[in-house]
């Protein structure tokens, strides 16, 4: 995890950052959870939007950095929850991948042999992003169902609770 990486490097907080000022760290929460759930709010408004689903797939992917890095916090919670984004995250870019795939497909002049293949090939593409797409969606509301507020209070309640029973500092 990202403690035990962290842990290591000379001027690195401790692990649930036991340095770091609440309000800071509630803020950092905040925006990161808050930029996913707005991607995702913009991914479902406009589903053929390939930039839209870009931008929610690059939020997942910082979202879940995020939550590798607070996982020390609330174990748990964030542990699992780290999980399911990763799988979002990875999710959308098996997505983006294809697409990227498919546009480099149909950019390219076919045989007239082969371009019965090729559509095949390009519609097997699109359903698996379609299925990809709707698994990602169902996903990203399930672990954005929580405000980013309310989320960063929680976070920050947990951290609380660890510094006030868990180990002490390093030295």
């Amino acid at each position: 995890h990202a403690d035990a990486l962290l842990s290591g490097v000379p001027g690195i907080a401790a692990p649930a950052f036991v340095d770091f000022d609440d309000d800071a760290l509630a803020a950092g929460v905040r925006d990161g959870h808050r930029r996913l759930r707005r991607a995702l709010r913009r991914a479902l408004a406009r589903p053929g939007d390939e930039a839209a689903m870009h931008r929610f797939r690059q939020a997942a992917r910082l979202h879940w950095l995020q939550l590798e890095l607070l996982q020390s916090a609330g174990p748990a919670v964030l542990a699992p929850l780290a999980a399911e984004v990763k799988k979002l995250s990875q999710m959308l870019g098996a997505e983006r991948d294809l697409h990227l795939l498919a546009a480099c497909l149909r950019r390219r002049r076919a045989p007239a042999s082969g371009s019965m293949q090729r559509g095949e090939v390009l519609s097997a593409i699109d359903a698996r992003r379609a299925d990809l797409r709707r698994r990602a969606m169902r996903l990203g509301a399930v672990v954005c169902a929580e405000g980013s507020r309310a989320f960063a209070t929680r976070v920050l309640a947990m951290r609380a609770a660890l510094l006030a029973t868990g180990p002490a500092r390093p030295p």
